[in-house]
């Protein structure tokens, strides 16, 4: 946030600060990537105790802060009687709370730099995870292992994904789920 704010400041290229607040805001970028076609799970904001409206999507869920970052307040819900103590959980870090049909796949991620639009490629990475209920991730490597053509697709994603964000300059990193 620092460095955007100096980079508004200044009037320089690099991440702007409304960028930021876009990227840090879970709704808010679930739909700007729906806007723009970039696939997201289907999922719900909840502003109140609103479980009733988590009967739209299926099982198993994950219940997140809209607002927070690094995993805070995450859980993984496989039923419907974890579903309100998970919202509870996840509201002691955002007002608001976004709920997602979980699906599986394997971890990839991919780093850049955006330059006036345009991904320049820098890494990617294949993420191994534990068991659910939890989920951390135990090891990485690159290669990833994926078809070239998938590598292709996951850095065009990246890039699509930032400009959704509006995310033209500066450093940039995605987690996808590959399936």
């Amino acid at each position: 946030k620092a460095i955007a704010s100096i980079n508004s400041e200044l009037d320089l290229k690099g991440c702007l600060e409304e960028s930021i607040e876009i990227s840090l805001n879970k709704s808010l970028s679930k739909t700007k990537f729906l806007r723009e076609e970039v696939p997201t799970p289907k999922g719900i904001l909840i502003n109140i105790d609103e479980v009733s409206l988590c009967k739209e999507l299926e099982w198993p869920l994950i219940v997140k802060p809209a607002d927070s970052c690094g995993s805070q307040g995450v859980k993984f819900v496989n039923n419907s009687v974890d579903l309100s103590p998970a919202i509870e959980n996840a509201r002691k870090y955002s007002d608001q709370v976004l709920v997602e049909e979980y699906f599986e796949g394997v971890g990839i991620d991919t780093i850049g730099i955006m330059r006036d639009g345009v991904l320049i490629p820098c890494g990617i990475e294949k993420r191994v995870f534990s068991q659910l209920p939890y989920k951390y991730q135990i090891f990485g490597h690159t290669p990833p292992g994926i078809p070239d053509n998938d590598v292709e697709m996951a850095y065009q994603l990246t890039e699509k994904a930032a400009l959704a964000l509006e995310i033209k300059n500066g450093q940039v990193k995605a987690d996808f789920l590959y399936n």
